[in-house]
């Protein structure tokens, strides 16, 4: 869990390559929200070296007027002209720990490397989301027929069975484990609630694309805008012109 992870697993090391300050400070450190967490544990590359994959090395002494320039401003000149190579020096790499239900979004993105902590393989999370009563009350199907007290007590006995149901589940994948089954067909009987852990590679043009149609699909998933807010966050840390862009 977030408390539990060694910040200098191999001591400090001295690096010639580009670093970014607030990036180093958040560094295998996790952005906690509230069903899980985002963790940067490295990053390839800042605002910086955009500037110069996009000048062959040079920098921004060959713009013209660099210096009524800003760096937002060059980014947004060379999107306008479809220039959008140099914004994948920019690499980032993500611990994150969510519901499956999330996960699900974020797992299949054709342009992401993932390497998960998968049920088929591992030990399943002993994790499971909470259920919250006010979304619950929102999502009831009768709402417009229901007033708020009846609404509150529909939703308070739909908590009860879900939570009991969730019980259930797991004493039955732990007892198809304990059977000898594989976890290939234990993890038959876990529902969507249950967490997943898993590392995500990709360059910060790829991921803050994908942010912004999180932030869009947000109604229908609630977790989905803390989890795209947590990643932008990293994102500004690593490359802050660029994430503005």
């Amino acid at each position: 869990m977030p408390g539990e992870f060694d910040l200098e697993p191999n001591g400090v090391s001295l690096t010639k390559r580009l670093t970014v300050p607030s990036a180093e400070d958040i560094l295998f450190h996790p952005q906690e929200v509230k069903n899980g967490f985002v963790r940067l544990v490295d990053y390839m590359g800042g605002d910086e070296s955009v500037l110069y994959a996009a000048t062959g090395g040079v920098g921004r002494e060959c713009i013209v007027d660099e210096s009524n320039l800003s760096n937002e401003e060059i980014y947004r000149s060379m999107i306008h002209n479809g220039v959008y190579n140099p914004f994948k020096f920019v690499q980032l790499k993500l611990h994150i720990e969510m519901p499956i239900s999330s996960a699900l979004f974020w797992v299949y993105i054709e342009k992401f490397k993932i390497n998960e902590y998968s049920a088929r393989y591992s030990v399943l999370l002993d994790k499971v989301r909470e259920i919250n009563k006010d979304e619950l009350i929102k999502s009831i199907v009768y709402s417009s027929v229901l007033d708020e007290k009846n609404k509150e007590v529909a939703a308070e006995n739909a908590i009860r069975v879900i939570n009991d149901t969730i019980k259930h589940t797991r004493c039955s994948y732990d007892s198809m484990i304990g059977a000898g089954f594989s976890r290939e067909l234990a993890r038959i009987c876990v529902g969507l609630g249950n967490y997943t852990q898993f590392y995500l590679s990709a360059n910060i043009k790829d991921l803050l694309s994908t942010v912004k149609i999180a932030k869009k699909r947000a109604v229908e998933s609630p977790d989905l805008i803390e989890f795209a807010d947590a990643i932008e966050y990293v994102c500004e840390q690593v490359a802050p012109a660029v994430t503005k862009t």
